[in-house]
């Protein structure tokens, strides 16, 4: 049996919210797109579409912080 081409036909409202919220909560695109079958770019695409972008960090990264003060 041939997969469908469209990725709308491919994959379920439900199915891409499940996406975006593992996305948001730190799955990587390409761990999505292996999981759901689907290209990394048409992952990429999903996210873009939707405005998903990830949670913020709640922890500071070191490099963000300054070590020392320079006179």
């Amino acid at each position: 049996m041939q997969r469908p081409w469209s990725l709308r036909e491919r994959l379920d409202e439900r199915e891409i919210a499940k996406l975006i919220t593992a996305y948001r909560d730190g799955a990587t695109t390409a761990s999505l797109a292996t999981t759901h079958g689907v290209s990394p770019s048409s992952v990429k695409r999903l996210l873009h579409t939707a405005g998903a972008r990830r949670a913020p960090s709640t922890r500071s990264s070191e490099k963000a912080t300054p070590t020392s003060t320079y006179p």
